[in-house]
């Protein structure tokens, strides 16, 4: 998969390079919940976006790196990706 930026019209385009550092900002997927890991990463993610946590135009991790960071299969990750791209929270 390409690589994924965050779309909006925030005021932060100075950020359009910078990496977003995911890892930090997540909350651990909890593989117990009933709710699908894809969706509790795709949640995040868009909460984070909402607060602007996470500046537009800011390169996301890859979905390997991103993945692996997390514990999680690329399956994953790759899910919440393509969500997120579907829904425009990512370009």
């Amino acid at each position: 998969m390409a690589d994924q930026h965050i779309t909006g019209s925030d005021s932060a385009r100075d950020a359009a390079n910078a990496s977003a550092d995911l890892t930090e900002l997540l909350v651990p997927l909890d593989k117990n919940d009933a709710l699908p890991l894809w969706v509790q990463l795709r949640d995040q993610i868009v909460v984070l976006i909402s607060e602007r946590r996470l500046p537009y135009g800011a390169k996301m991790p890859t979905v390997r790196n991103l993945a692996k960071d997390l514990g999680v299969s690329v399956s994953v990750v790759n899910q919440a990706y393509r969500f997120l791209k579907v829904t425009g929270y990512l370009t």
